[in-house]
């Protein structure tokens, strides 16, 4: 029998490893993990997104270099642009993945935006790894770490209820869960 990963990767999840795990540091269900990379970024793509008026529009994929780039001119136009897998978009978001290791980098990027979702979803949800030097405003439920797409500032915005649990369903529905017992990939 596949492996959730393995019916992951089958259904377009092209980070399922990644994904997986990230959804294990996060404590976040693997299925809402692949719902959201294949909304915000068909998949899991480490690319820079299309929000209009911002820093690095359409850029491409993500590296190091582009991201140190996009970071400074985000710091010096005061807009900002969706960044990796998770698309975060808002600064607070994009500057705790860069503490962890690098907002370029698809699990740091994957697991603070799962950390965000799950601490939107239940704010009072423990287990969450926001630092207590870092001051991020908690969103309210009904916000999420992307920005809105009309070049907004660097600040999260509503997101589709019903945009995501299509999504889910529809992953729902080919398998990608696995059961709640079952602890290998």
């Amino acid at each position: 029998m596949a492996t959730p990963v393995e019916i992951a990767g089958a259904n377009g999840i092209l980070i399922p490893e990644i994904a997986w795990d990230a959804s294990q540091e996060a404590g976040v269900p693997f299925w809402a993990a692949c719902a959201f990379l294949m909304q915000e970024s068909s998949g899991g793509q480490n690319v820079f997104g299309h929000d209009a008026g911002c820093p690095f529009l359409g850029a491409g994929t993500v590296t190091e270099a582009k991201y140190k780039a996009y970071k400074k001119e985000r710091d010096s136009v005061g807009r900002c642009q969706g960044v990796g897998p998770m698309q975060l978009t808002w600064r607070g978001f994009q500057d705790q993945a860069d503490d962890r290791g690098g907002c370029w980098k698809p699990m740091v990027n994957v697991t603070v935006g799962l950390e965000a979702l799950k601490t939107s979803i239940n704010p009072g949800t423990p287990g969450t790894r926001r630092r207590e030097s870092t001051t991020v405003p908690r969103p309210t439920p009904t916000r999420w770490m992307a920005g809105s797409s009309n070049g907004s500032s660097c600040s999260p915005t509503p997101t589709s209820s019903r945009a995501i649990a299509t999504i889910g369903s529809r992953l729902i529905t080919r398998s990608i869960i696995g059961t709640s017992t079952r602890t290998s990939r």
